[in-house]
């Protein structure tokens, strides 16, 4: 053997010995380096490890250790640097080929449709080696072309981010300019990569390596296994969908188009030479054969559905697709909804989810399931399944969501529209492969509404036919009832459901997926093991909860998937309380109740109360898209009633509006689960109702309804994984949200069992959240958890919430930086500091006085000077405010007149620390935002973030401190306008409350402004919330 050869082998045996995973390595095919570097890698990844896996806690982490049957002295020497013992592993055979497959790319050529696509085509070539002899046969060459085009979107998403990095170093060193016309950089850095580059890289990134060609060697065997399906399968998909007539070469394929399971197969669409298009699933269809004989048992009983051809071929099955297509007329309309209704019923009876938009297809007058996988569904050990017991939790009717940064969207079946802004992100990428290449993540878009019946041009909304709604879901509850006993028959289509398996979803695909997204950043394509000590934090909702203790088997699959790049799937007989995991496992016991047990006992509970209920769900469903009386949104003359009552409404006639929007939230409570926090979830409705409670003793029911759903939710891992997702650590949307609510709701209620509650959450503000944190704020960042944190610390003097709220505080002056033209402040996620209560320094500047008078630390209360500095030298005198630079266009500087925003929240700010820091210019400060105030007109909203009401506060607390009875008179003045103007024409909300959606929110709708209303009836009995008193 060569020289050259040798030395290629040799470092083969390196990259394949850093890609090497974990699990890898504890099978023993790798021996530890020696030497004390070495020693302090593995000592510091042991640490590391112990954070992810357990959050630092030593007794947890000892348990996970037992459960791989190891023990800290015996894996730490394999966590540092290791070297192959033994033979090479089969992946390498395709990365070695792949490289040997190089070539040079030629300057000027056309640019590859997908980031860095020139360096995806060695693994592209070797790719091509791995094919079966039939692909040539069976796919055409445009066809072909689809399949290659695929795997080079596949390869570019793994190898990207890591591939972006190198390019950012290579175009500094460069030294040259990215313009976006210009491909000079591009092609010069992928040249040096398609030479010598890609050994320099993959001996760094050496996951990355082993992932490309994963991801190869699935692409040949997937592709392989549709082509010998089309040769085997041949004679009886003509039989079903041709009548007998030839199929054809395939001639057109859309690959990839679910997640990615069991070694990356995934559904495909092909088109065959005669035009039949049918959908590849990698996956028997013996759940959709017994839906769809369902379907037509029902249909022979009065039912009306649809049903689609299907090919079951045991490990494989080939499906008719649900064309969309318009209704042809108003009958046609109606038909779709009573349609709907009745689906919605079956829905409802088999326990499905997961009915969202993306699984169903409006088909002219009939709405198609086209996903049955979660049908009959299984339910894990003492879940918190009370949700699961009406129509709502099929997906299908409309519910609103409302994401971190406050976007409200639907996407179930019956409601999610084209172009809503989700609270997910995506990666978008900028001068795709020119010298500007650059990345971006947004907020994911509803792309179709394929799922929306359409009439004349114009998709439908389900509200405006809820009466056809409700005449399809009654129609086939009744039919449902009546026949249940043959339905139950063991021949029946409904018994064979139940011998089928079923999807078990035991943590969300959305979760995985953003785990394998986290793991594509460069970060994570070095070593094998750094990756798997990521990919652990898994574990970590094992050993922390004991409910799961019983399914702890199903980690090691989890993690096995995600290491190939897979979403975990889980399957178990429908019948069965038993799960199979993949390695052939049973874990006995699994369920409490199968899902066949759970659908049976739906089925016979079926009677005429339990209806009713359901067609209330429904009614309250479809009304949330549209405001009820009373609630309107739309604009009206803001004085038109009080110009014929001036005079302020007494306090008490303002505790009994807000008596009345507490019964109105009552009444038209929501049926959905919705955010949990203060700003716009179930956390800000709660403490209305405390409040409520305390001053009148008619909310404790409702308030205590309320916050079982946030005391259950922070105590599951659902809770810790959120946190360690992202989820805000802020005061008004975030963790910081929950504790305060759950103590204020402790005092207002005497109830002190929810200061444990609010313990338990701060255990979700962990040392590593507290680090990643980038927003700062008091709305969704460490800011507010301080807030949220020192209110636990008064409330129970627990020394943990003021360590915690200690380490949110060191991380803001860590990041504090000088602004212009003085001061300091704090460089939001809008890329620039920001004036204010909610995102801006005035906020901050609050939690950081706060924190002071607890700790004394001088540092604090420099820091929160220097904030106070920035804004003052901001100040524009002849507007009386300061600017809101998010909205500053070309320089000229824009203003708002809010809590959220300009003079009210300043103001605000101002008060409640003045006490803590008082001066000239403080004072100055509080007078401006008052005059501010007192000289404008009412809001066009009435809500505490950015309307009237929150205003108001900034009068009421000024004249609290000051003795002004003017203020005061004014604020009730105010109040009076506000609350006649709603009884001619409803309240006004906004933010979340788009185009007419019925809001309960505190921050944003009902639940806050009658917070405010009672601040007003009672003085002195209630805390101020918008400064978290």
């Amino acid at each position: 053997m060569s020289q050259e050869r040798l030395a290629e082998e040799e470092a083969v045996r390196r990259i394949a010995a850093r890609a090497s995973t974990l699990w890898d390595r504890l099978e023993g095919a790798f021996v530890p380096e020696e030497g004390p570097e070495s020693a302090q890698l593995a000592s510091e990844r042991l640490a590391k490890w112990r954070a992810k896996a357990a959050g630092g806690d030593e007794r947890l982490f000892q348990k996970r250790l037992e459960w791989l049957g190891t023990s800290p002295q015996k894996v730490r020497p394999l966590l540092g640097d290791v070297r192959l013992d033994g033979p090479i592993p089969a992946w390498t055979r395709t990365f070695q080929r792949a490289m040997a497959l190089r070539r040079p790319a030629g300057p000027g050529g056309q640019a590859a449709p997908f980031p860095f696509g020139e360096l995806m085509l060695p693994f592209v070539e070797a790719g091509k080696e791995l094919l079966a002899p039939e692909c040539r046969a069976v796919f055409t060459a445009e066809a072909f072309d689809h399949l290659l085009e695929d795997l080079v979107h596949e390869l570019s998403y793994v190898a990207a981010p890591t591939l972006l990095a190198e390019f950012t170093s290579f175009r500094s060193r460069q030294g040259g300019g990215a313009e976006p016309t210009s491909r000079r950089l591009y092609e010069a850095f992928t040249a040096h990569q398609l030479g010598e580059g890609l050994w320099q890289l993959f001996s760094d990134a050496s996951v990355l390596a082993r992932l490309l060609s994963t991801v190869t060697e699935q692409w040949a065997r997937h592709v392989s296994e549709i082509a010998r399906a089309v040769k085997a399968d041949q004679r009886e998909l003509q039989r079903v969908f041709t009548s007998g007539a030839p199929l054809g070469r395939i001639t057109s394929i859309q690959p990839s188009l679910s997640d990615r399971h069991q070694g990356g197969r995934t559904v495909a669409r092909v088109t065959c030479g005669g035009g039949l298009q049918l959908f590849y699933k990698p996956r028997g269809l013996g759940v959709e054969d017994a839906w769809y004989g369902l379907l037509e048992e029902l249909n022979a009983r009065g039912g009306d559905f649809r049903r689609l051809r299907v090919l079951d071929r045991g490990d494989r099955s080939w499906v008719e697709p649900a064309l969309h297509a318009p209704c042809a007329n108003t009958l046609e309309a109606r038909q779709f909804y009573v349609r709907a209704g009745m689906l919605l019923s079956l829905f409802y009876v088999l326990e499905a989810s997961d009915c969202f938009y993306e699984n169903i297809i409006a088909a002219g007058a009939f709405p198609v399931l086209i996903d049955t996988e979660t049908l009959m569904h299984h339910v894990p050990h003492r879940s918190q399944d009370g949700a699961f017991h009406s129509v709502i939790h099929a997906g299908f009717l409309p519910s609103w969501d409302v994401g971190p940064r406050g976007e409200c969207f639907d996407i179930s079946g019956l409601g999610a529209t084209a172009g809503q802004v989700t609270g997910y992100l995506r990666r978008q990428w900028r001068h795709v492969n020119t010298d500007a290449m650059a990345l971006e993540h947004v907020p994911i878009q509803v792309e179709t509404d394929e799922h929306l019946p359409k009439l004349n041009g114009v998709s439908l909304r389900a509200a405006d036919y809820t009466g056809e709604l409700i005449e399809g879901f009654s129609m086939m509850y009744r039919l449902l009832r009546k026949h249940r006993e043959e339905l139950a028959r063991p021949e029946s289509p409904l018994a064979r459901l139940g011998t089928q398996d079923i999807r078990f979803i035991f943590h969300a695909s959305r979760f995985y997926g953003l785990l394998l997204k986290r793991l594509c950043s460069p970060q994570h394509m070095k070593t094998g093991v750094e990756r798997s000590i990521e990919t652990d934090i898994l574990s970590r909702f094992y050993v922390e909860s004991p409910e799961k203790s019983h399914y702890v088997p199903l980690l090691a699959a989890e993690l096995e998937a995600l290491e190939r790049l897979d979403i975990p799937c889980f399957k178990a007989r429908a019948d069965s309380h038993a799960l199979t995991l993949p390695t052939g496992q049973v874990l006995p016991e699994a369920f409490e109740q199968s899902g066949s047990e759970r659908v049976w006992r739906k089925l016979s509970a079926l009677d005429e109360a339990d209806l009713e209920l359901q067609m209330r769900f429904i009614h309250g469903s479809l009304s949330m898209a549209n405001p009820p009386q009373g609630a309107k949104t739309g604009a009206r003359p803001r004085h038109a009633a009080a110009s014929q009552e001036t005079g302020p409404l007494t306090r008490e006639e303002l505790a009994a509006e807000a008596s009345s929007i507490g019964a109105t939230l009552q009444e038209r409570a929501l049926f959905a689960p919705v955010r949990m926090d203060l700003y716009g979830g179930l956390g800000g409705i709660a403490l209305f109702y405390a409040a409520l409670e305390h001053v009148s003793g008619q909310g404790r029911r409702m308030a205590l309804a309320a916050l079982s759903s946030l005391r259950r939710f922070v105590a599951t891992e659902d809770a810790r994984r959120a946190a360690q997702e992202g989820y805000p650590l802020g005061a008004a949307t975030g963790v910081g949200s929950f504790l305060y609510v759950l103590c204020r709701s402790a005092t207002l209620l005497g109830e002190p069992s929810l200061l444990e509650d609010a313990t338990r959450a701060a255990g979700l503000i962990a040392p590593e959240v507290i680090e990643a944190d980038s927003a700062f704020d008091v709305m969704s960042g460490v800011a507010g958890a301080i807030l949220g944190l020192m209110t636990l610390h008064q409330a129970t003097g627990a020394a943990g919430a003021l360590e915690k709220a200690l380490h949110c505080g060191e991380h803001l002056l860590k990041h504090q930086l000088p602004c212009e033209p003085a001061g300091a402040s704090w460089r939001t996620r809008k890329g620039r500091p920001l004036t204010g209560l909610a995102h801006g320094a005035a906020g901050i500047a609050l939690a950081l006085l706060r924190l002071h008078a607890a700790v004394g630390d001088a540092r604090l209360r420099q820091a929160a000077e220097q904030a106070l500095a920035f804004e003052d030298a901001v100040f524009v005198p002849s507007e009386g405010n300061w600017p809101d630079f998010r909205q500053a266009h070309e320089g000229t500087p824009a203003f708002m007149s809010a809590w959220c925003h300009g003079a009210p929240g300043i103001g605000l700010a101002r008060i409640s620390g003045q006490a803590l820091l008082d001066s000239p210019r403080v004072r100055r400060d509080i007078e401006a935002a008052v005059s501010s105030v007192r000289q404008q007109g009412l809001a066009d909203k009435d809500g505490l973030c950015c309307g009237q009401t929150g205003r108001i506060e900034l009068l009421l607390a000024a004249a609290r401190v000051s003795g002004d009875r003017g203020l005061e008179e004014l604020a009730l003045r105010q109040a009076s306008s506000v609350v006649r103007g709603a009884r001619a024409s409803g309240y006004r909300f906004s933010g979340v409350a788009r185009g007419g959606f019925f809001d309960p929110s505190f921050f944003q709708g009902l639940s806050g402004i009658g917070y405010q209303l009672l601040r007003l009836a009672f003085p002195g009995r209630l805390p101020s919330v918008l400064v978290w008193e």
